[in-house]
C-alpha cells in the first residue's frame, strides 16, 4: 500500500501538486492519467521515493520513504523515468545486469539465480539479439525497453513507470502493458503506469486514477471511469466512447 497525506510540491512559486490524502493498493493493475502538466510525473516520483513533498507525507507500507536506505527502497519500489538516462560504454546484457545490484550490492557472490533473472528478463523484453549491443547505440523504443529489462530483472515489489510506451510502436506498446499485467497477475507484483493514452488505460487498467491541476480527479475502477461525461470533463474536449468491433473493449474518440 502506498499513501500520500496532506503532500504539497511547488515548483518557482506554482503549486503543481496538492493531495489532501490518496491510498494507492498495489494489489491492483494501476494507471495514472491527467492533461500535460497535471502532477502525473511529480506523483510518480513521490511514489517511487525520488523527490521529496515540500510538506506532507508519502508512506510505502507505512514507512515514511524518507527513512528507506537506497537498496532497501530500491527492492520496494522500482522506477523508470519518463526521460531516460545515458548508459555510456555498457551493454544492454550489463545495463540489465544492474538490476540485480539492490540483492547483491558491489561485491556481493553472485548466483544462478541472478543470470537467469537476467536472461528471461531480456526475453521478456524481445533484446536477445542485443545483449552485446551498446545501450547507446540502439534505437529509441529499444532502449526503453532495455531499461525496462532493467526493472524487470531488478524484481522489486512494486513497478512504477512514467510514461513507458512513449517511444514504442503501437505493437510494442501493447507487448509491454501485456508484459506488466502478467507479471501482475502471475507473480503479484504491484504496477503503476502514467500513460496519456485513454484507450490503453481503457483496455489494460483495473484501477484508475487521474489528475487534474495538481489534484485527484477520479479514483476508481476503469469500468466506471470509462464515462464520456467525465472523459470529456477530465481532459476538456469532447469524448465518446464506441464499441469496439472485435472485442467488449470500448473506444474513445474525440469528437
Amino acid at each position: 500500500m502506498l499513501q500520500l497525506n496532506n503532500v504539497r510540491v511547488s515548483r518557482d512559486n506554482r503549486e503543481i501538486l496538492h493531495i489532501k490524502q490518496l491510498q494507492i493498493d498495489t494489489g491492483k493493475f494501476n494507471l495514472i492519467l491527467g492533461h500535460n502538466g497535471s502532477g502525473k510525473s511529480t506523483l510518480a516520483k513521490l511514489l517511487a521515493g525520488q523527490i521529496q513533498a515540500d510538506s506532507g507525507t508519502v508512506l510505502i507500507n507505512a514507512k515514511a520513504s524518507d527513512k528507506y536506505k537506497p537498496r532497501e527502497l530500491a527492492q520496494e519500489i522500482g522506477y523508470l523515468p519518463q526521460y531516460l538516462p545515458q548508459a555510456p560504454g555498457l551493454t544492454v546484457a550489463e545495463l540489465v545486469k544492474l538490476g540485480r545490484f539492490p540483492w547483491r550490492g558491489i561485491l556481493g557472490r553472485w548466483r544462478d539465480q541472478d543470470r537467469s533473472i537476467i536472461d528471461t528478463a531480456i526475453a521478456q523484453t524481445d533484446l536477445g539479439g542485443f545483449t552485446d549491443t551498446l545501450v547507446d547505440q540502439l534505437s529509441g523504443g529499444e532502449r526503453q525497453r532495455a531499461w525496462i529489462a532493467m526493472l524487470l530483472a531488478q524484481q522489486a515489489k512494486v513497478l512504477i513507470l512514467d510514461e513507458p510506451t512513449a517511444a514504442l510502436d503501437l505493437a510494442h506498446q501493447y507487448q509491454l502493458l501485456k508484459l506488466l499485467q502478467k507479471l501482475h497477475r502471475e507473480q503479484g507484483c504491484g504496477v503503476i503506469v502514467v500513460l496519456h493514452d485513454v484507450n490503453l488505460a481503457l483496455r489494460f487498467a483495473s484501477e484508475v486514477l487521474a489528475l487534474q491541476q495538481g489534484r485527484v480527479f477520479y479514483q476508481g475502477d476503469v469500468e466506471q471511469f470509462a464515462d464520456p461525461a467525465l472523459l470529456s470533463k477530465l481532459f476538456n474536449v469532447d469524448i465518446v466512447l464506441l464499441d469496439h468491433p472485435q472485442s467488449a473493449d470500448k473506444v474513445a474518440v474525440v469528437c
